[in-house]
């Protein structure tokens, strides 16, 4: 998205914005204009927080600290090169450790307090044996905390080859997978997806969508690009029949995209006390130093 673009967003969407994830289904950094793009958010409204995840391949640190975000989480899905290139395929771990090491000097450099730098870790079947390894990792780089993360797949095939062997750690049922089913570790809830009463995901193209997961923007609520407008879309019909329908308890059972959803519902009984020792651990979600 060009910066022009962003600014059409910002301009109307911008004062009115409690939190910005810059990230998504590409990699912030290739945009050239991304700089000036959190620079201007940091205008428009200082009080929101800025978010941005990285592979951290490619990143100017200068550039990043002249106006940065709240939080910069670099994905680390390997300790070494060989297994970090097995998911990200033509990734160099050293390249993202130069980048996290430069931002933790810069920050201290300039007795910065932003951004708060984390390192994600997507625990898989073949980096599964480097998961216990990855706190002393965060704190001997100086990083400010990690997060592990359960392993999401939009396929069969891609879960089969991926899916931790770690019961603890599998985001769906292992027994179904062997024959051939993606079916998660969760019930589903009776209440809507409260996503859509107070957020929303912007394409490159400006395709508004109701969230992450509708990869194609098959669900797409409107182009703020060719309506002139989010609030036009935020109110319009396809937004307001798409809110009606997630009334109804059944509509998980009807969309796949919130079929699977982990934000909208809750853990099969046995899977929650490993959820929890998981969280108390600081192994599941962000640990419990920081």
């Amino acid at each position: 998205m060009s910066l022009a673009h962003c600014r059409i967003i910002l301009d109307e969407l911008g004062p009115h914005l409690r939190d910005l994830e810059i990230a998504g289904l590409g990699e912030a950094f290739l945009n050239p204009d991304i700089y000036a793009i959190i620079r201007y958010m940091r205008r428009v409204n200082p009080k929101t927080y800025v978010y941005v995840d990285t592979n951290g391949q490619v990143l100017d640190v200068d550039r990043l600290f002249e106006a940065p975000p709240d939080e910069l989480v670099f994905a680390v899905d390997g300790l070494d090169q060989t297994t970090y290139e097995k998911y990200r395929v033509k990734g160099r771990l050293e390249a993202v450790i130069h980048h996290l090491k430069a931002c933790i000097a810069k920050k201290r450099e300039l007795s910065s307090p932003l951004p708060a730098i984390k390192i994600k870790f997507i625990c898989m079947k073949h980096n599964q044996h480097q998961v216990d390894q990855v706190p002393q990792f965060c704190w001997e780089l100086g990083a400010d905390d990690y997060r592990i993360e359960l392993f999401t797949s939009r396929t069969v095939q891609h879960a089969q080859e991926f899916m931790p062997t770690l019961p603890e750690y599998q985001k769906y049922a292992a027994d179904a997978l062997e024959h051939g089913a993606l079916i998660p570790h969760m019930e589903q809830l009776s209440t809507p997806c409260p996503m859509l009463w107070g957020h929303a995901n912007i394409y490159w193209d400006g395709e508004v969508v109701p969230c992450c997961t509708d990869y194609d923007s098959q669900f797409s609520w409107g182009n703020i690009f060719a309506q002139g407008s989010f609030w036009k879309i935020w109110n319009g019909p396809r937004a307001r029949a798409f809110r009606t329908m997630h009334r109804s308890p059944s509509y998980r059972n009807t969309l796949d995209i919130c079929r699977t959803c982990y934000l909208t519902n809750t853990r099969w009984p046995q899977n929650r006390m490993l959820l929890a020792k998981l969280a108390k651990s600081g192994r599941y979600g962000y640990s419990q130093k920081s």
